[in-house]
């Protein structure tokens, strides 16, 4: 029906009975708002409208009172924030009316013709499109009866919900109540049947569907302390959760469903994850792919490595040349399927070794660079943990996760253990104390993810002596890195200070045994000193800085340290 030709009443029509054709439901809905314009929500009122009362009512099913109520929504469904006020407004009647029918307001709200929202003190209301498309169409709105779902889509009914509630679009205990019915709608699901289990009070129940939502539907591995602020309104409520999760002698604590997560070894008591055991015993009906932990999070674009000049002596540029070769990937690709055909590991596993400065780690970072490979720098030291059980976790999720990143790629990263010796010497026989126990246990984790390894790991190391055997028969190439000899030496001098001379980088190469690492100490001195005072180098400026890096004299002076 056009707006242009609805009918207007007149002030005399205003105060008799309706006796004029409806229409349609939008139709009697208009004649109700306007005859109740200014009604003090009276007896006359509900005589005069009758008749489009009686009308919508067939189709809405309504009480006279909530009828009336409702089409004063319902004409107010512009604004988003329709208070009681509004209504007491349109009614010109006390606002004590309106609360005196809190519970037929309640009942559109039950029904979901009407959306409350609860904001500080104050309570608002809203139509939803979806009422509006359905009164247009001369039908009652029925909310979508979410029973007998599979997983999925419950997970999608819950994620709907949450972000109904976080753009207040419902309140508090509105979303309570919709998941209450959403878990009584659906027990055939085996999620519903362990949360149901569990015997938790509301609120406790409430964060479990809530951070299953962020783990199934957002990919969370954790939840900050925050999200309870997010969850529940009440200032004590909220603390009293936040005190007992940070405890942890919260009931999803004691049930084991959650654990503080690990961060750089130490446990964040202001931030939860789910444990393995929860995470088998409440998604059984998922493929959980587990997002990529903090440790993958680091990894290094190989676009984002700068390119390097490296220099090496003979030997090691010959291996060097041949492991790029390798790890590019047509070739990659087709060795590791003859691999696979002849039923050998398909992994590569690296080791270069050799003293300080020798450009073990920089010869990683451009192999991933030349090779178009991110790589996954791991500093082994950062993962070990002071908690007894913690370190085994760590390097067990480490592996996990670059599994993972395997999978996802197209070309497999590499897995840097970066100054690994900590993790490569002999294990210890029959160790006793805790710190040895921890120490053989990773070592033993790693040997096993050595033997199923997919992608590239590459292992540096300062020391070799204490090499374990069992590792030294899994690394397939193994490099060593030793000082460049003086040629190479005058090539780094060269490539670290352009404007020396020839025979001036000679003079150093010759004179000072030096790693490339050294070399660039000293090269880096040199800018600095040149951008302070503003002189050129000098030959012999650079060899009092060659002085001053020598933390020995002669070779067999005094040691910086301790013995």
């Amino acid at each position: 029906m056009n707006a242009n030709n609805i009918p207007q009443m007149n002030e005399n029509q205003a105060d008799t009975i309706w006796n004029e054709p409806i229409e349609n439901l939008l139709h009697a809905i208009e004649v109700i708002v306007q005859l109740s314009e200014n009604s003090n929500l009276s007896k006359e009122l509900l005589k005069k409208a009758a008749k489009p009362i009686d009308y919508a009512n067939k189709i809405l099913k309504l009480t006279p009172i909530q009828m009336v109520l409702f089409s004063v929504f319902v004409d107010q469904c512009h604004d988003p924030h329709i208070r009681n006020e509004d209504i007491a407004d349109h009614l010109n009647c006390k606002r004590i009316t309106i609360l005196r029918h809190s519970n037929d307001i309640e009942e559109l709200v039950k029904r979901k013709l009407i959306r409350a929202i609860q904001k500080k003190d104050e309570t608002y209301y809203r139509v939803v499109p979806e009422v509006i498309g359905a009164l247009t169409k001369n039908k009652n709105y029925t909310p979508p009866v979410l029973k007998d779902l599979n997983i999925h889509d419950f997970f999608y009914a819950l994620s709907d919900l949450f972000k109904e509630f976080f753009s207040d679009d419902i309140s508090g205990a509105a979303l309570k109540d919709e998941i209450d019915e959403l878990l009584q709608r659906n027990t055939h699901l085996e999620y519903v049947q362990k949360v149901n289990s569990y015997s938790l009070n509301w609120q406790s129940r409430m964060i479990l569907v809530y951070f299953s939502h962020l783990h199934i539907n957002d990919g969370d591995e954790s939840f900050g302390a925050f999200e309870i602020d997010r969850m529940f309104s009440d200032l004590f409520r909220t603390r009293t959760i936040k005190t007992r999760l940070s405890n942890g002698d919260h009931e999803l604590f004691n049930l084991k469903l959650l654990e503080f997560e690990n961060n750089d070894g130490f446990a964040d008591r202001s931030s939860y994850c789910f444990t393995q055991f929860a995470i088998k015993e409440l998604f059984p009906e998922l493929t959980i792919k587990k997002k990529k932990s903090r440790i993958i999070k680091l990894m290094k674009t190989h676009t984002t490595i700068s390119s390097k000049k490296m220099y090496y002596n003979q030997q090691e540029g010959v291996q060097i040349n041949q492991l790029t070769n390798l790890l590019k990937q047509e070739q990659f690709k087709q060795i590791q399927q003859r691999l696979a055909d002849r039923g050998m590991r398909k992994g590569f596993a690296c080791l270069f070794y050799g003293a300080p400065g020798t450009g073990k780690t920089e010869t990683a970072l451009q192999l991933a660079r030349e090779t178009g490979r991110d790589i996954i720098p791991v500093n082994v030291s950062e993962i070990k943990s002071m908690w007894v059980g913690e370190s085994e976790k760590n390097i067990k999720e480490l592996f996990d996760n670059y599994r993972l990143a395997v999978e996802d790629s197209d070309i497999a990263p590499i897995l840097l253990f970066n100054e690994a010796d900590a993790i490569l010497g002999i294990r210890q026989e029959g160790a006793t104390s805790a710190v040895n126990k921890m120490e053989n246990s990773i070592q033993n984790i790693i040997l096993q993810e050595m033997e199923t390894l997919e992608g590239i790991m590459i292992a540096t190391t300062n020391l070799t002596q204490n090499l374990d055997k069992a590792f030294e028969r899994r690394f397939l190439y193994k490099v060593k890195f030793e000082k460049p000899n003086i040629k190479a030496k005058q090539a780094i001098w060269l490539s670290m200070i352009p404007e020396l001379s020839k025979k001036s980088a000679l003079i150093l190469a010759e004179t000072y045994d030096f790693s490339g690492g050294q070399i660039e100490n000293i090269a880096r001195k040199n800018s600095v000193d040149q951008i302070l005072s503003g002189k050129k180098t000098t030959l012999k400026q650079l060899q009092e800085y060659c002085e001053s890096e020598n933390i020995t004299k002669g070779g067999e002076g005094k040691r910086i340290g301790f013995r």
